[in-house]
């Protein structure tokens, strides 16, 4: 369990066991369709969002060691997707923070950084994305990226007027490519959970683009866990059987369809 985002207490009752492999079977295509649309955070217009250079994670906050894993574990997750992953002194992109009195460092955050979480090509964001993230939650979290050539491989270049020539109902001459992940986890809040569940609740948040304000208190995924400051009772202990087939289908698909076409390929993918 953790404690605070420290060392673990193994005279704490153990949480009840989730079964290995969630079933999924018999959700309707509108259930699926939605849990989709609930990780795949678009604005209007925008393509979905993922990972096509080299990812970087990294910990601010934790104990070295408890770091260390956060760290392997997003890694190792990123690599079963075949994302590329930078090693070495590498600049980090997904950087998962423990910041005490959350609350009061995400509101001076937000004060100091309007700007915060936009997108390329954004002046500001939304209000409610920054209203979302002002709210307590045991995990919050904001993306960056940058709309790129389709044409050009990793980031590339920002897609420019001259980039659509191919463009048509269903493809598009751009694709979106995620920039930056930050992960705030709240050491008050965040406590009961194993490593492992948090780890992989990290790890899901940094590989797709959930969208905060989701209620996911009954989705078959990890990202249950929680629910705002609250820690679930019957969460599953991992990465859901349909959590790996999002996030598969999700680096499988094309990243020039549009974001529509991106998700009925996800939807159609997922376990039934």
């Amino acid at each position: 369990m953790l404690a605070g985002a420290a060392s673990a207490q193994s005279s704490d009752p153990p949480k009840p066991a989730a079964p290995a492999d969630i079933e999924v079977t018999g959700r309707t295509p509108a259930e699926r369709r939605a849990f989709v649309q609930s990780l795949t955070d678009a604005y209007y217009g925008q393509q979905l969002t993922r990972w096509n250079d080299p990812i970087c994670p990294a910990t601010v906050g934790l104990p070295e060691a408890y770091g260390r894993f956060l760290i392997r574990r997003v890694q190792s997750i990123a690599s079963e997707l075949d994302i590329p992953l930078d090693h070495g002194n590498c600049q980090p992109n997904i950087l998962i923070l423990s910041v005490p009195q959350t609350d009061d460092y995400v509101a001076r955050l937000v004060s100091r950084h309007p700007a915060l979480g936009r997108n390329w090509g954004q002046a500001l964001p939304p209000r409610h994305q920054l209203d979302t993230l002002r709210a307590p939650r045991a995990v919050r979290w904001f993306h960056a990226s940058v709309t790129t050539d389709g044409s050009i491989g990793g980031n590339g270049a920002p897609a420019t007027a001259g980039t659509t020539a191919y463009a048509s109902r269903l493809k598009l001459a751009t694709r979106e490519s995620a920039t930056l992940a930050v992960i705030l986890l709240d050491p008050d809040h965040i406590v009961g959970a194993t490593w492992d569940e948090l780890a992989d609740y990290i790890a899901m948040v940094g590989l797709s683009r959930p969208r905060l304000d989701a209620d996911f208190s009954h989705a078959p995924s990890i990202l249950s866990l929680y629910r705002n400051t609250s820690l679930s009772t019957n969460a599953p202990e991992g990465l859901t059987r349909e959590d790996r087939a999002f996030l598969k289908a999700l680096y499988a698909s094309d990243a020039t369809r549009t974001a529509e076409g991106q998700r009925q390929n996800i939807v159609s993918r997922l376990p039934r």
